[in-house]
């Protein structure tokens, strides 16, 4: 009977997270340009405060808070880190917007798709970009 010895090498390091590299809480201007349809602009804050509990979330979400200029509200906005990317999640509803993105000079950039829990589910690619930006005191803010 002979005896069969596996080795295992790791060549390459695995990928850390974005968040190992650059920090990810603070506020940024994202520039969401879409394949179809008219781009725009909203005010974004990643924050380290777990998201609220909701079935469909991941368990390490994190929170994000947005102030889109037509008003819309996402009710479900979160961050999480995937396949060494951070990917960020807009949702009003069950349909939204998910962003992959990775860490540039001064913020992310990426790309995003529209996705829907309804017909016709058409799917609209396309980029984004977030600027890092100082965050507005309180008292600004209010």
């Amino acid at each position: 009977m002979s005896t069969i010895m596996l080795a295992l090498f790791l060549v390459a390091p695995l990928a850390a997270p974005v968040a190992a590299k650059k920090p990810v809480v603070g506020c940024y201007v994202a520039r969401v340009t879409p394949a179809k349809g008219a781009g725009f602009a909203m005010d974004v804050k990643l924050t380290g405060v777990p998201a609220v509990r909701q079935p469909m979330l991941p368990a390490r979400a994190k929170r994000v808070v947005v102030h889109a200029p037509s008003g819309k509200r996402y009710k479900y906005a979160y961050w999480t880190h995937a396949n060494g990317e951070l990917q960020i999640t807009f949702q009003p509803g069950m349909s939204g917007i998910r962003a992959n993105v990775i860490a540039i000079k001064g913020g992310f950039r990426g790309t995003i798709e529209h996705f829907w829990d309804f017909p016709p589910y058409e799917s609209n690619v396309g980029s984004i970009i977030l600027k890092r930006v100082p965050c507005p005191s309180q008292r600004d803010s209010t």
